[in-house]
């Protein structure tokens, strides 16, 4: 009989060795146990890499209340986020990421990761790579191509380094 301090580990299948070769360090990411898929888009052969970002939250973003067990897991939803290249061949992270519901001031809000920014498909590690690129003698268009991303997404990386 176990005793009631045991803790279960989870256990995930992307070893420690293959986050860290990619950047993926979140301790708040899970990946399944098949979280390597390959899918063509657009004639190009792409890594999907499956995870799920969830946690419990400290407070309510928008009205700052204390979590005492009080904000609700409120399901979740699927995102979709470019993550640069490895072997030349594009990356993208589908994140199952965890919606949560506050009862004091009735809003939902999601699970955040320092990988990704706010509302945006593009990873930080990726936005890192095309601001590199920019610094040396290289067209947008090129940079858009060899990163498997539009001309606009290096455009607005370019003008947020403006402001």
């Amino acid at each position: 009989m176990k005793s009631p301090n045991h803790i279960v580990k989870k256990v995930t299948s992307m070893d420690n060795d293959t986050r860290t070769l990619l950047n993926l360090t979140d301790p708040h990411l899970n990946f399944p146990h098949h979280w390597l898929k390959h899918k063509t888009i657009k004639k190009v052969r792409v890594a999907q890499i499956s995870c799920t970002l969830s946690y419990t939250p400290r407070a309510c973003p928008n009205c700052g209340v204390i979590n005492r067990g009080q904000i609700l897991k409120y399901g979740f939803y699927q995102a979709k986020h470019k993550y640069g290249q490895f072997r030349a061949q594009p990356l993208m992270l589908l994140v199952k990421t965890q919606r949560f519901q506050c009862p004091d001031c009735h809003t939902t809000f999601n699970a955040t990761s320092y990988l990704f920014e706010h509302q945006r498909t593009i990873s930080r590690d990726l936005k890192r790579e095309i601001i590199l690129r920019l610094t040396r003698i290289q067209t947008i268009k090129d940079i858009a191509h060899d990163l498997f991303i539009s001309e606009a997404s290096v455009q607005r990386v370019l003008l947020d380094l403006a402001d």
